[in-house]
């Protein structure tokens, strides 16, 4: 059965499923060139299946998932229609469970978005269903009692197969998706359930968990994310809504202080040192969580109530109020960079104590639940994670020390963009479909089956912009090595590109780590903040005498680890900390080019980190790269149709 998801939301992407294998996925912002791409043109859709030689009339089925809250924006040649047909029958019998009164809508589009519907002429708004109503067994809240949680896992791993598929029937609601005088029938999936199948799925655990958790707001069960259980022949089945907001907390106080991003306030909270008062807060946290619990949502309460939730409010004022009055900072990190903030130093601590208060809680949270289930199912031996929490390095990293029985595995799509693959995957498990889980996840993978490309070449107009330089195939990685020794930063783009907010390799901007002038140099030329980290990468077996931690941590640059010496100050953050990435010798350039570098004397670990300027998406094609690289100003461009330069910078 050829299944079409769809994420509507944030983080657009597309993904195509037949029976039960990903054939193909594309996350829009890389075609569009609208970062964080949001909504949705019929085009999109018809080219993505054209590359594959189908149509829409090829299509059997769409799984389709959006942002919490917000309706599916898209162009006025797509029509989205809830509702139960009589061609929803031939695969579900279940329909008594999708009962209106279950949902209300979502129809919001946040500011910022509403440029992306202006751009790409969307005219629609439909909305998007909000499940308010369970008929499923769950715990509620970020605190839950062991033996709960013990007597529901067991519970779970004894549901008979209709029971499960009662159970998961709460996942979905029914539409129609027409598209050029098509009509197709779709079924719309919980957020968070796309989330935690993308983690089944691609994480190919035969026995774990999930955890979820983004920016949603807890006002009614699975918004702002759960822990699921995660088997290969039952799929994903509801543990805990932990109705946790710190998503939303996190992203708030990035906005209050001026950064504006909360991949930004991760870097900038080692600038300072929690406050000792921020232990309090985090049990008034929990307290403001647990007291917006009590009351049982309604249905038809409308998402202006919904968003007006006092306990965010008041968390958020109160970690302001804290920073305003007792900062500990680390001043001579911050002497030595500009801030755009208006009030640095009030910035700088209210990131540190933002920091400290969610992984507090998340940490917390969810190692008294691993722990509880891992001592009582010992086959359960891998934590998932998703949603865009799991961005969060350094809370990753205090959960895996924490959760040291459990190998804590945040997935590399675990943003929104892994919501089209997630959504395809529930709706296959849900008919039936077993789901080919044999995934290529060796080495640094973080790509999922491309679409067809075209022949890499220079484009035409571009030649006269770059100039080739005569290298042997053969010689490449040695060329590399010689290069980043002279002090030179190279663009790479090559193979397929990874999915998710960083480059592992395919689409990165690299430097010698030894040079801290480095840094600088390529934050300038991306426009991003003098102050932000850059990351390292290195080979597996040079690992350990740079890094703490363990190589399985540096699989997709989705943990921080301690640095053990001085030798890399451009990848060492101002805490003595890295985000590193680790390769083996899979990569037939950047490998070898270490090799290299590190007989000529250097130290083996170089920066990488993605190729675009700030506020653009990472390059996809080779016309992106060229682009952005000129822009730039950087010095060569690595590519299989060859290496350039700039021609300015040749003459």
């Amino acid at each position: 059965m050829k299944i079409l998801g769809i994420n509507f939301g944030h983080d657009a992407s597309i993904a195509l499923f037949d029976g039960g294998s990903l054939v193909a996925f594309e996350e829009l912002e890389r075609t569009t060139r609208l970062k964080y791409h949001f909504g949705l043109r019929a085009e999109y859709v018809t080219n993505f299946l054209s590359r594959l030689g189908m149509t829409f009339a090829n299509v059997e089925l769409a799984a389709l998932s959006g942002t919490q809250l917000w309706g599916m924006a898209h162009s006025d040649d797509i029509c989205v229609d809830r509702g139960w047909t009589g061609a929803h029958a031939a695969y579900c019998e279940f329909y008594e469970t999708w009962r209106q009164e279950r949902f209300i809508d979502g129809a919001i589009v946040e500011p910022y978005f509403a440029e992306h519907t202006r751009i790409q002429g969307l005219d629609r708004l439909s909305p998007s269903p909000i499940r308010v109503k369970f008929d499923c067994s769950f715990l509620s809240g970020p605190s839950c009692e062991p033996a709960q949680v013990l007597e529901l896992v067991n519970d779970l791993t004894h549901l008979t197969t209709d029971v499960q598929k009662q159970v998961k029937s709460n996942y979905f609601c029914p539409y129609s998706l027409t598209m050029g005088g098509v009509s197709k029938p779709a079924f719309y999936v919980e957020h968070h359930i796309c989330h935690a199948y993308y983690g089944h799925y691609y994480s190919g655990s035969k026995d774990a968990f999930v955890c979820t958790h983004d920016g949603g707001f807890p006002a009614f069960p699975f918004v702002s994310g759960g822990i699921y259980l995660s088997q290969e022949d039952r799929g994903i089945l509801p543990i805990v809504s932990h109705q946790l907001a710190l998503g939303t907390i996190y992203d708030a106080i990035a906005d209050a202080v001026g950064v504006g991003d909360a991949g930004k306030l991760m870097g900038l909270s080692a600038y300072a040192s929690p406050s000792s008062e921020t232990i309090r807060l985090v049990a008034d946290c929990l307290d403001a969580f647990a007291q917006a619990n009590v009351a049982s949502p309604q249905a038809g309460l409308c998402v202006k109530d919904m968003i007006d939730f006092s306990g965010i409010l008041t968390v958020v004022n109160a970690l302001l109020t804290l920073s305003a009055k007792d900062q500990s900072l680390c001043s001579h990190a911050m002497d030595k960079f500009t801030f755009s903030m208006r009030d640095a130093q009030l910035a700088a601590q209210t990131a540190s104590n933002t920091q400290f208060l969610v992984q507090t809680i998340f940490v917390s949270m969810l190692t008294r639940v691993a722990r509880t289930i891992g001592d009582s199912f010992p086959n359960i031996q891998c934590l998932n994670l998703t949603g865009g929490f799991t961005l969060n390095c350094p809370t990753n990293s205090q959960l895996q020390q924490q959760c040291g029985h459990l190998h804590v595995n945040p997935l590399p799509a675990a943003g929104d963009t892994g919501l089209a693959l997630g959504a395809s995957a529930a709706v296959s498990d849900f008919l039936g479909i077993p789901l080919d889980r044999a995934i290529e996840t060796a080495g640094n993978n973080a790509a999922f089956p491309p679409l067809p490309i075209a022949p890499r070449a220079i484009p035409p107009s571009r030649t006269e912009h770059v100039t080739r330089v005569g290298i042997e195939p053969s010689r490449i990685p040695e060329f590399i090595a010689e290069r980043l020794g002279h002090g030179d930063v190279l663009c790479i783009h090559r193979g397929r590109s990874e999915v998710g907010p960083r480059a592992l390799g395919h689409r990165s901007i690299i430097a010698l780590a030894e040079r801290e002038e480095n840094r600088d140099r390529i934050n300038f030329a991306k426009r991003r903040e003098p102050w932000r980290p850059l990351a390292p990468l290195v080979r597996v077996e040079d690992f350990h005498d740079y890094f703490d931690g363990t190589v399985q941590m540096g699989r997709f640059m989705m943990f921080t680890v301690r640095v053990l010496n001085r030798h890399i100050p451009a990848v060492t953050h101002v805490d003595g900390t890295a985000r590193v990435q680790c390769i083996d010798t899979s990569d037939c350039w950047l490998d070898p080019a270490l090799r290299f570098l590190k007989r000529a004397g250097h130290h083996p670990v170089i920066i990488n980190t993605s190729f675009n300027c700030a506020g653009e998406p990472i390059v996809e094609t080779l016309d992106d790269a060229i682009n952005s690289f000129l822009r730039m100003r950087l010095d060569f461009l690595v590519t299989e149709s060859g290496i350039f330069s700039s021609t300015a910078a040749s003459s």
